[in-house]
């Protein structure tokens, strides 16, 4: 049975992000696909574009909050978003605990 690959790259979709990945990215699912963007938070729906499309998964980055988590905010470290050191610096203490 071969595996038909839902998402293409440099494609815009509507995600909601249902987990949080290894890394800290956001993690949900686009026609039973997994899905993965660096930015997003749990529980909330964002739009992403797709930079990289592997077999079981593919990667965006994130274009659009369509929903706020009411945990996100803003990272205390001046170079957070240019770094990547930290990965969740964009989430409340509050939200890391939960």
């Amino acid at each position: 049975m071969e595996l038909t690959v839902p998402a293409k790259k440099g494609e815009t979709i509507g995600l909601d992000i249902l987990n949080l990945g290894s890394g800290g990215e956001g993690a949900g699912m686009f026609n039973g696909f997994a899905v993965f963007v660096k930015g997003a938070l749990l529980g909330k729906k964002v739009r992403e574009k797709i930079n990289l499309v592997k077999k079981n998964y593919a990667a965006g980055t994130l274009k659009e909050i369509s929903e706020p988590s009411p945990e996100r905010q803003e990272p205390p470290c001046p170079v957070y978003a240019a770094c990547g050191g930290c990965q969740l610096q964009h989430l409340s203490y509050r939200g890391s605990l939960k």
